[in-house]
């Protein structure tokens, strides 16, 4: 056994780090494919840093590497700024693992194990890929969990174009380098499939990711001679398999996109052909968001841009820049969508400058060595890495390892290519820390998989309605957790839905000690402290949750039902009217204009929003919802009181009864409907309708109860009388 280690482990790392990662996912995980990634790669260079503790490696005179530590070094200081150390968890491990591969590729892995890893991790790229082509085709879709397809293994179709970008030069190269015909049929057809699969992920940076490679492959290869070497059989069977393969992918790229519903993102519309989605880019709204993103986070980095505000923190600090920008009801953007901005935002401008360096002095070592005997390997490090870092000017590969180890990877071979300095036993000390973070980092990734096992089981629960369910999945979560606010967030919906505003208001607030600029955690707290009768806390709460998000529909409806309940109708109007803007707005803003119109006198346009609330409630994509369900009585209840003040009791009641065909136990439905029979001297129906509303009273509202048994009382008396 210690031979066999001795001998590969090289070969070990390579593979667990760069060949498996991409087929490492879970389902009902949260972070499916991030933590499953991070936990494989993880074992990779924990196999690494044995492997040098016990045998040594060559000695690097790189300066690509100090600067890699240095860097890694730097993100570690961040961390003292961040508002939420618990969020740089996975970021800093993530990196960790990457500036691990290349310090133990470039000083530990011999030629043959680099050659065995290329071909394991190609030949797993053309898997990959023929995956993705079936979920195109809408084959498979179920076979692994996916939040955007066709993704592969990898989760999403545009993390899945950046893996098979930064790939396909490497199988490329394997088919340069095959002499053998059959092999050179695989890698063609591993290299078809990858090329098809970038075409079908519909990933605009991707393709432009894949041209910038081309373009940087293109002027390097200017730079050394012509090779003829190859054999003119073996060049034109070559040449005559690509030029299949193209026809191959051409026939692919021609037949539109065919995923179903059901699974994920089926696909983005407009990009169900090649045509639409390059049109797509110059159309509003092309960039999706992009550039406010950037401007933000440029301004976040005018604000601290010595040290960052943290790994992992710059979802915490994008609501205080953002001004409401991209921030629908209660969720934030996550990211950037450019890794160098991360950076930069996050860790500061030393470790963007200590990045920028490292891969200064990589691409000057492949410039020396482009026209060596490696040249054909060297540029397909080059084309891979020239395409993941346009790709990650457009998005966010660094935070995944499968798009992102064969970067770190490549780089490694840059810095070690050539070396042949014996191995030898430099201070232990490193390997050994490198094993103690290894050890610990699988076991926090582990831990954090569990927690995001149960998160995901409270989200289907709250999903369903299932509040009770929601606390028992999160038994196990320790209050006190800083790695994710949404615990604390479903904690406290759980308990605030199930009647304990006390409990909810302590897990709200707990969620704000880990994400302190959180809409959904200020409009919760606010809701908590109404129930408690807190009410100028919950204004300052609904005010907070604004400022984060100035068109917060929930916030701006509960203030404005607030004001009314004060009878301040003017300021009620206001924040409701401004709730009609939100388009994630809760349904119940229109009966509750509606009210506040009634109650300022202003029937018709009481009738008319509550009308058009009802309209909404029946759309397409809103019918039959729990939403539209619930708030469906009351918005009836609105226009049978619109019409009652205008005088037409027949409508009134018409809307009163079908209110009550939805909800047969709406007190205020059986009252309104009461008071109409009432107008109209239908004393018995009247009195019936009134017992109704008794009955569903039971023994609460004691002053309620007697004022309508004093009505039934004389309704009878006025009765008698009249006969």
């Amino acid at each position: 056994m210690n031979i066999f280690f001795k001998k590969h482990w090289g070969t070990m790392v390579g593979i667990l780090s760069v060949a498996v990662v991409p087929f490492a996912f879970m389902d009902r995980v949260n972070r499916y494919t991030i933590l499953p990634q991070l936990a494989i790669a993880l074992l990779g260079v924990l196999v690494g840093y044995l492997g040098w503790l016990l045998y040594g490696v060559r000695q690097s005179n790189s300066r690509a590497i100090p600067l890699a530590l240095g860097f890694l070094l730097v993100e570690l200081l961040s961390v003292a700024s961040a508002h939420s150390p618990g969020q740089s968890l996975v970021p800093v491990l993530t990196d960790f693992v990457y500036v691990s591969l290349l310090v133990i590729v470039a000083t530990g892995l011999t030629r043959s194990q680099i050659e065995r890893t290329v071909g394991a991790a190609s030949l797993v790229c053309g898997i990959v890929s023929l995956i993705g082509l079936l979920q195109y085709f809408d084959i498979g879709r179920e076979w692994v969990p996916t939040s955007g397809l066709p993704s592969g293994t990898l989760g999403h179709r545009n993390f899945a174009a950046a893996y098979a970008v930064v790939m396909i030069p490497f199988v490329l190269w394997e088919l340069r380098q095959a002499t053998n015909r059959w092999l050179c049929l695989l890698w063609a057809f591993c290299s078809s499939l990858c090329l098809a699969f970038i075409i079908a992920t519909r990933s605009r940076g991707g393709w432009l990711s894949l041209v910038a490679a081309m373009v940087v492959v293109g002027l390097l290869a200017g730079l050394q001679k012509s090779d003829i070497r190859m054999p003119v059989g073996l060049r034109r069977f070559k040449a005559l398999i690509l030029a299949v393969g193209a026809v191959g992918v051409v026939l692919i790229s021609a037949v539109p996109a065919n995923i179903g519903k059901g699974a994920g993102e089926a696909m983005w519309h407009g990009k169900s052909s090649v045509g639409q989605a390059v049109s797509s880019i110059s159309v509003s709204g092309g960039d999706k968001g992009r550039f406010i993103l950037w401007d933000t986070t440029l301004e976040m980095i005018r604000n601290q841009p010595i040290i960052g505000v943290g790994p992992g923190n710059w979802r915490i600090y994008y609501p205080v820049y953002a001004d409401g920008e991209l921030i629908d009801g209660k969720e934030a953007p996550f990211r950037a969508h450019n890794d160098l901005l991360t950076i930069w935002s996050e860790s500061g401008s030393a470790a963007l400058g200590l990045y920028i360096a490292m891969l200064f002095f990589v691409f000057r070592s492949a410039l020396r060595q482009v026209s060596g005997r490696n040249r054909h390997l060297i540029l397909a490090i080059v084309a891979s890495a020239a395409a993941y870092l346009t790709n990650g000017l457009f998005s966010f590969p660094r935070e995944f390892v499968a798009a992102s180890a064969p970067l770190w990877f490549g780089m490694g071979l840059l810095t070690g290519m050539g070396d042949e300095v014996p191995r030898r036993h430099q201070a232990k000390w490193l390997p050994a820390l490198g094993v103690c973070i290894s050890l610990l980092g699988i076991w926090a990734t582990t831990r954090l998989i569990d927690l995001d096992t149960k998160l995901v089981t409270a989200r289907i629960a709250s999903a369903r309605g299932d509040w009770s369910g929601v606390l028992t999945s999160l038994e196990s979560v320790p209050r006190s957790s800083s790695f994710d606010e949404q615990a604390h967030l479903l904690r406290a919906l759980a308990y605030q839905k199930t009647g304990d505003p006390d409990s909810s208001l302590q897990a709200f607030r707990a969620g704000l000690e880990i994400h302190p600029h959180h809409p959904g955690l200020w409009l919760g707290i606010g809701d908590a402290q109404r129930a408690l009768g807190r009410y100028e806390e919950a204004d300052e709460s609904y005010h907070k949750a604004l400022s984060y998000d100035p068109q917060n529909g929930d916030a701006l409806n509960n203030l404005g039902v607030m004001y009314a309940s004060k009878g301040d109708m003017e300021g009620a109007i206001n924040f409701l009217e401004r709730a009609l803007s939100d388009l994630g707005r809760p349904l119940e803003v229109f009966s509750n204009l509606s009210a506040a119109y009634r109650r300022s006198g202003m029937l018709d346009r009481a009738l008319e929003v509550a009308k058009t609330g009802e309209a909404i409630r029946w759309a397409p994509d809103i019918a039959q919802t729990r939403e539209a369900i619930r708030s469906g009585p009351d918005i009836l209840n609105a226009i049978g009181n619109a019409y009652s003040g205008l005088g037409d009791q027949k409508n009134a009641m018409d809307a009163f009864k079908a209110g009550l065909l939805e909800d047969p136990d709406h007190v205020q439905l059986h009252f309104n409907l009461a008071r109409a029979y009432e107008s109209l001297d239908r004393v018995d129906h009247a009195i019936r309708q009134y017992k109704e509303v008794l009955k569903r009273l039971g023994d609460r509202f004691v002053s309620r109860k007697t004022s309508i048994e004093n009505r039934i009382r004389l309704l009878r008396t006025e009765a008698d009388s009249t006969q």
